[in-house]
């Protein structure tokens, strides 16, 4: 297990990919909880891809059940 921490971690470079955020506040598939939002939104926002795999993971729960 490497937790976040980890100086490995924090050696990893980033940078924008150029990949379109998406608020998920308006994807009705999806919920969020909003209990430790910031004022700018900036907590609801994901890559696009990464909201597609959320979308596909919920798409495989059992019925009744939601990401």
């Amino acid at each position: 297990m490497i937790l976040l921490s980890d100086r490995r971690i924090s050696a990893i470079p980033l940078g924008d990919n150029g990949e379109a955020l998406v608020d998920v506040r308006q994807v009705a598939e999806l919920r969020v909880d909003d209990r430790l939002a910031d004022e700018a939104g900036a907590y609801a926002h994901l890559r696009e891809a990464t909201v597609q795999r959320l979308l596909a993971a919920q798409r495989t729960l059992p019925r009744g059940l939601r990401c």
